[in-house]
């Protein structure tokens, strides 16, 4: 994405899906100013789509380390 825009908004689809033995989700965003889709075969492959599109990752391989544990933000504390 050029440096000059500032923002962006999309729509997220998510489905869950049985990929033969792999159940995984799938997934498309469609962009709300152009209704642009992308669809993607599973999280990370969206994942990568943001990076690439907003210049945010500075990934060497296709691995999402914390994905399993989730957002930090996910977490309640505890009273």
């Amino acid at each position: 994405m050029p440096p000059n825009i500032r923002y962006a908004s999309y729509l997220l689809r998510l489905q869950w899906t049985q990929n033969g033995e792999h159940p995984t989700w799938i997934s498309c965003m469609q962009s709300t100013k152009t209704g642009e889709q992308h669809w993607f075969p599973n999280l990370e492959a969206l994942v990568q789509f943001l990076c690439n599109e907003f210049d945010g990752c500075d990934r060497k391989d296709s691995s999402l380390p914390g994905i399993e544990e989730g957002p930090p933000y996910a977490q309640s504390a505890a009273p």
